[in-house]
């Protein structure tokens, strides 16, 4: 079919393919169809809450005896926009479309750690850093992946959330930093993967709070950053994940 030639196509020049593994279990196995049949693909199954995989989330192999999916994530219950506004939200959406995203943005994010990393080291990266990456399944594949896997050093990240309307004067970022004593001097420094310098400050600062309250709309992009602080009360660093809320 074109989507699963345009699927492999991709693969082939270097792309990493994130691809649903469809919602008709109900067919049995070689229900998958495409273009999550393309070869070097990443096929994405969906699960529950408890790790059991959907009732709807298709499986292999293959037509060519390739099992798939290569793995899973949350596909039932997901919360979504609704239609009475972005501060609306639902729990009613589910299906392997909604499962993909998730292991997407794992792949968008890893990419963003280890810059230029090639397409196929990734899919494997990601397949290895699964639940059932030591046993794994033909209906959940190596199972839901893990980026504190693949990067051991991303066990001490702490998720920060941006507000889902930037206020910068009442809604400042906050990184908690137990060496920032009140009235201390501290400088904040704060560095993309790419080791581009995003922003820095020195001022004094709250006991144990450092503010970041930009007022020039210089508000950094979802993804992976550095935080790096040094000053009256000593040096520290922390790895920040910036998620949308």
């Amino acid at each position: 079919r074109i989507a699963t030639r345009a699927a492999t196509a991709a693969a082939r020049r270097g792309v990493l393919v994130v691809v649903a593994a469809g919602n008709d279990r109900r067919l049995g196995g070689r229900s998958i169809g495409s273009p999550a049949d393309a070869d070097s693909v990443l096929v994405v199954g969906s699960m529950n809450l408890a790790k059991n995989a959907s009732y709807f989330s298709s499986y292999g192999p293959t037509a060519d005896g390739r099992p798939k999916p290569d793995v899973a994530a949350f596909g039932e219950k997901v919360p979504v926009a609704g239609f009475q506004g972005p501060d609306k939200y639902e729990l009613q959406a589910q299906g392997t479309s909604f499962a993909t995203p998730l292991v997407a943005g794992l792949a968008a994010l890893a990419l963003q750690l280890e810059p230029g990393v090639d397409a196929m080291r990734l899919l494997a990266q990601i397949k290895a850093s699964g639940s059932l990456a030591s046993a794994p399944d033909s209906i959940l594949g190596y199972g839901l992946p893990d980026l504190r896997r693949i990067f051991p050093d991303l066990t001490s990240v702490r998720g920060v959330m941006l507000p889902q309307y930037w206020r910068a004067a009442s809604e400042p970022l906050v990184f908690r930093n137990s060496s920032a004593q009140g009235g201390g001097n501290l400088e904040l420094t704060l560095i993309s993967p790419s080791g581009r310098i995003l922003f820095r400050r020195s001022g004094a600062y709250q006991t144990g709070n450092v503010l970041w309250a930009p007022t020039d709309g210089n508000i950094p992009r979802p993804g992976v950053m550095a935080a790096h602080w040094s000053g009256d009360y000593g040096t520290g660093s922390q790895t920040v994940l910036i998620l949308p809320r």
